[in-house]
């Protein structure tokens, strides 16, 4: 979805041929447990020489990984969900667009996907701030906390329900993860890498969990 071009635009080259070839990459890695269906895609894919079938076809090799574009990917989804859902909950037109303010203290996180995030959750703006804009929504995303603003009036009962419910859940997770490192067995025996996530997810949860409060305060 983030490399569609915009309407009645052609998707350029370079795009095109990276995305064909990381499709074929996936094929490769389904091929054993779907033969048929990926040997036809591949031959689909482009048009092949004559015994260039993909069962006999070398594995990808692999390579580094660029984590931290994962991370930034993976922070602008959760962005463009949530706007999206606050889109949904308040009968927004998709093409009604909406601004986006955050209170972060890494502004420029979001930087490499703002055309992205522009682009996929029809932003006329994307800017920080440091205090909540009138009649905003506000979510949490990533420990930041983020204000939807938009030409109708907020409906305080309805965001008041979904801060509420928001926040039951995160509390319940906390809870849950609490529970697991509360466990000694669990703590004694498991990878030091696996606790040492476990505990990030709860300095996350307690974050974000802190934001939320603070956006139903400011209700």
């Amino acid at each position: 979805e983030m490399v569609k071009p915009e309407f009645g635009k052609p998707i350029d080259r370079h795009t095109y041929d990276r995305v064909i070839t990381f499709f074929e990459d996936l094929l490769r890695l389904l091929n054993p447990f779907v033969p048929f269906l990926t040997e036809e895609l591949w031959h689909l894919l482009r048009d092949r020489a004559e015994g260039d079938d993909l069962t006999i076809n070398q594995w990808p090799k692999a390579g580094e990984v660029d984590t931290q574009a994962l991370q930034l990917g993976e922070a602008a989804r959760e962005v463009i969900t949530k706007v999206r859902d606050i889109r949904n909950q308040n009968q927004l037109k998709p093409k009604e667009p909406v601004g986006l303010f955050v209170v972060s203290g890494n502004g420029q996180l979001y930087d490499p996907f703002r055309p992205i995030l522009q682009r996929l959750a029809g932003l006329h703006t994307f800017a920080a701030t440091e205090a909540q804009p009138e009649n905003a929504i506000a979510f949490v995303a990533n420990k930041d906390r983020f204000f939807v603003t938009a030409e109708v009036a907020v409906d305080a009962a309805a965001e008041r329900e979904r801060l509420v419910k928001e926040i039951e859940y995160t509390r319940g997770f906390m809870a849950s993860v609490q529970a697991k490192l509360g466990n000694a067995r669990f703590v004694d025996h498991a990878p030091e890498a696996v606790v040492a996530k476990e505990r990030q997810k709860l300095d996350d949860a307690a974050q974000k969990l802190q934001g939320l409060e603070e956006a139903l305060g400011r209700l």
